[in-house]
């Protein structure tokens, strides 16, 4: 069979994280997941080049307007209002793992402009999917489960923290249930109990409720409007302070705490982009403002992250991306349109602006999909 290398690349970018940070953590290579990930995309890239010895003219500007203005937007306010040194990180993380990841992807669909590929790409996903699950496990059982930081929460070799561990997971998952051929094969039902098993371990909760949301959503045949957006994004909010204190009355990875820790930052970050809306605090200048330590720091929540340090304009904005990849359903792109939709969900609870890159890659493939071919849905 004939490898399809812009769908193995566009594999690797959206749920090759797990894999590539486990081997180099068993290998004891010290190189980053993400750096790693690159430099095998580009060198596919180059054999793909080289093959075809082309590269098409984009035809997907209209699908970029919302990264561009974001990109942007972060720039600006990291130049202009940047405090310290923590923000310098934070941008230049922002580049790394978010425009460098999509300039890749643009270059891989130079090269692949209709949807013949979709399927080698549900069947790569597949396959990186069922490979990195069992991959996971036998890394468990043979002692590569990691404490983190002394406690009962474990991560896999290679990724820090057991809150990645479980998203990789939980992406995983949502790639293997909208690209199995049948969900009720034992070997189906095991490997989705297997992945269940290791997040678990991980002592998080909020992957499991964004599992749940990506699938309920993404299963729908309609369209999501505005009112049933909004309606979402509280009823996920509320749902998510409700996993976590249950989660802790169950001993499971500090509810509790995760739950007086998020509803704090919540209602500081509120407090703060009341009494300067406009503008915000500056990229990256959620610690300094709030603690007066020039450190990584975030509100656990992206739409406050950006409300917060770039004002409730790029807010706005933001929102307006997040809903037109929400628009972007069809029934033949759930399995990519699920993946964002389980990305959207953590970011509500969970990581900053850089730590949710895979959020901006999924929503990409998304838009670039669909506007291949674009068909009307009915609105709920």
């Amino acid at each position: 069979m004939k490898i399809d290398v812009s769908s193995m690349n566009i594999t690797l970018l959206m749920i090759g994280q797990l894999l590539v940070a486990t081997v180099l953590g068993v290998l004891n290579i010290p190189l980053p997941a993400s750096l790693s990930t690159y430099l095998l995309v580009i060198f596919l890239s180059l054999i793909l080049l080289a093959q075809k010895k082309s590269i098409k003219k984009s035809r997907h500007s209209a699908f970029k307007i919302y990264e561009v203005i974001l990109c942007c937007t972060a720039l600006t306010s990291f130049i202009f209002m940047g405090i310290g040194k923590y923000p310098l990180q934070k941008f230049l993380l922002f580049m790394y793992l978010i425009v460098v990841p999509i300039l890749l992807l643009d270059l891989i669909f130079r090269s692949q402009q209709n949807l013949e590929s979709l399927n080698k790409l549900k069947l790569y996903l597949n396959i990186v999917a069922y490979i990195s699950i069992w991959w996971g496990m036998t890394l468990f059982v043979l002692g590569y489960g990691v404490s983190y930081e002394g406690t009962s929460r474990i991560t896999l070799v290679g990724i820090d923290n057991p809150i990645w561990t479980s998203r990789y997971l939980g992406a995983l998952v949502i790639a293997l249930y909208f690209t199995a051929k049948n969900r009720y094969s034992p070997f189906f039902l095991c490997t989705v109990a297997v992945a269940f098993f290791i997040m678990i371990q991980t002592g998080t909760r909020g992957t499991f409720l964004a599992l749940a949301a990506a699938i309920i959503i993404s299963s729908g045949k309609k369209v999501i409007s505005v009112r049933t957006f909004l309606v979402f994004l509280g009823a996920m909010m509320v749902l998510a302070l409700l996993v976590f204190y249950v989660g802790g009355r169950l001993g499971l990875g500090g509810g509790d705490y995760s739950v007086i820790a998020r509803t704090v930052s919540y209602q500081k970050a509120v407090e703060y982009i009341s009494l300067q809306p406009l503008l915000g605090y500056g990229f990256g200048n959620y610690s300094i403002i709030t603690t007066g330590v020039d450190e990584r720091d975030y509100p656990h929540n992206l739409i406050l992250e950006f409300g917060f340090e770039m004002g409730m304009l790029t807010c706005l904005i933001f929102l307006m991306y997040i809903f037109s990849r929400l628009k972007m359903k069809r029934k033949e792109l759930d399995f990519i349109y699920a993946l964002f939709v389980f990305h959207f969900v953590n970011s509500l609870f969970s990581g900053d602006i850089p730590g949710n890159n895979l959020l901006f890659i999924s929503g990409y493939v998304l838009a670039i999909y669909y506007s291949f071919n674009t068909t009307k849905s009915k609105t709920i």
